[in-house]
């Protein structure tokens, strides 16, 4: 099978001898993923008065792709499915953002979406690309594609466009230097098909250039000692349905060292990783009839360093981005992380997300006199971290091969920029987001336990289960006088094959 499609696809590119391929030129694989999550928390407030009136939902998810490797030349595609198929029904307030998980309609929540489906030619460091590709840049710490998920992470999005990308080493001419092979240059333009940067909604039209050049000394067997480091730069432009326009600059930078103490490749290994994002550009925005420009400048960055040796790793993250305590002037300084990363079960993906969502559904919901907008587009967060700065402890330990342990402390507190989750000032019926006081600057602690266990794997096959529970100490930032919180719970299943 995999000689057929080999040879149908030279045909195709345009002819070649096909009696001269060999077995070691060609490969065709058809990988999956099934994953089955149920998860069970206590009610969380979402704002005064209200709460998420979410305690339990199931949710499934199909990921497949198939990737045909023909020598220098290669085809893949993936696919996701998948959706709710059960669950409490979330409040109105929830329904109108884009984070909104309130509905039973099984597969059809998200329908079939395509993530890639590209032709790549490699030939050693040169790479030609051209199809729907995801955005793949740096740790996947701050700028993370979705791609280089972990077997049980909740990432199946990722920033996506339709183009040509093109990797070069720039010093190619000049192979007697050691440099050349570890300098590479990358440019891409196309179509955004998936914007985690802007707002990305039905309608919207996108389009991006960028170029980065990346530096890589790593060595050794499995290529975990060495440096490796990059500068990216994307410019950004969007119009969505309403008219309405984005012109966004984009920096990245990221560093990554890992040293094996031995001077081998035996373990133990030591890692530092930093990267750091900046937006900068303007917004073009509607409101009350309206028409204005606002001037972003977001950052955030995050910072891993750790150990690692055969049966455990140990690594304390930190990390920060920035605030925006006022929708309504004419600058914009609120930085999401990808939505892909997350910290902690409960923090950010459960509470601090919905939080903060909300509050900016309602201050863009008119929060000075009695007439409401439903108009949602400034809806900056996807249940990720903003606003906010974080430390957090992870250890995982291995027992043999078939079950591994993980253990987190996270802390977590707002940065003094941002319009608090709950507090409210009320004028009779009226409830004021705008420049709200801030009770406190500490979200809370959390700590979670998981098992991971792997039932069977073979060269074809696995099927892998985990079990989570976490607990979060809630703090004043999360706290207020309408609706009590001290904290919630959350029990999580997960199946994967």
């Amino acid at each position: 099978m995999s000689l057929v499609l080999c040879a149908a696809l030279i045909l195709t590119l345009g002819g070649g001898d096909i009696y001269s391929i060999s077995e070691d030129d060609y490969d065709f694989s058809v990988p999956f993923e099934y994953r089955l999550l149920i998860k069970n928390l206590g009610d969380i407030p979402i704002g005064a008065y209200e709460y998420l009136n979410q305690n339990f939902y199931v949710e499934q998810r199909l990921i497949f792709a198939s990737n045909l490797y023909c020598g220098d030349v290669s085809v893949t595609t993936e696919f996701a499915v998948g959706g709710i198929i059960d669950g409490d029904i979330t409040s109105e307030l929830i329904n109108s953002s884009p984070i909104a998980r309130n509905h039973k309609y099984g597969w059809a929540v998200d329908r079939l979406h395509m993530r890639e489906t590209y032709v790549q030619y490699a030939n050693g460091r040169y790479k030609f690309i051209l199809g729907q590709k995801l955005s793949r840049w740096g740790l996947g710490l701050l700028i993370n594609d979705g791609k280089y998920r972990t077997f049980f992470g909740d990432n199946y999005g990722g920033d996506s466009s339709a183009g040509l990308f093109i990797s070069i080493p720039p010093l190619g001419p000049f192979s007697e230097l050691e440099i050349s092979d570890r300098l590479v240059i990358n440019l891409g333009a196309g179509y955004v098909l998936q914007d985690n940067f802007g707002s990305d909604y039905y309608g919207d039209r996108g389009f991006h250039i960028t170029s980065s050049v990346s530096y890589d000394s790593e060595s050794g067997m499995d290529l975990r000692d060495g440096f490796k480091s990059g500068f990216l730069y994307s410019k950004r432009f969007q119009k969505n349905r309403y008219g309405e326009s984005i012109n966004f600059n984009i920096f990245d930078l990221y560093l990554k060292k890992e040293h094996f103490l031995h001077g081998d490749i035996t373990l133990p290994n030591v890692f530092f990783y930093f990267e750091s994002s900046i937006i900068t550009g303007t917004q073009e925005r509607k409101f009350k009839g309206e028409e204005y420009y606002i001037d972003v400048f977001s950052y955030g960055l995050v910072m891993r360093t750790g150990i690692t040796t055969k049966d455990y790793m140990l690594f304390l993250d930190t990390g920060f981005a920035s605030g925006d305590n006022n929708p309504f002037d004419k600058s914009f300084s609120r930085f999401n992380f990808n939505p892909e990363f997350h910290e902690g079960l409960l923090m950010f993906s459960e509470v601090y997300g919905f939080a903060s969502a909300a509050s900016d559904i309602r201050a863009h919901n008119l929060l000075i006199d009695s007439e409401k907008y439903y108009y949602l587009e400034n809806v900056n967060s996807n249940g990720g971290i903003s606003n906010a700065i974080f430390a957090s402890l992870n250890l995982s330990y291995s027992f043999a091969k078939f079950l591994t342990l993980y253990l987190t402390a996270l802390i977590s507190g707002v940065s003094e920029s941002i319009i608090d989750p709950y507090y409210t000032v009320t004028s009779g019926e009226n409830k004021n987001f705008y420049n709200s006081e801030s009770l406190s600057n500490m979200m809370g602690i959390e700590i979670d336990i998981g098992t991971e266990t792997e039932w069977y794997k073979n060269r074809y096959f696995s099927l892998k289960s985990r079990l989570d529970y976490g607990h979060l100490f809630s703090q004043g930032a999360l706290n207020h006088s309408y609706s009590e919180f001290n904290g919630t719970d959350l029990l999580l299943i997960r199946f994967s094959m």
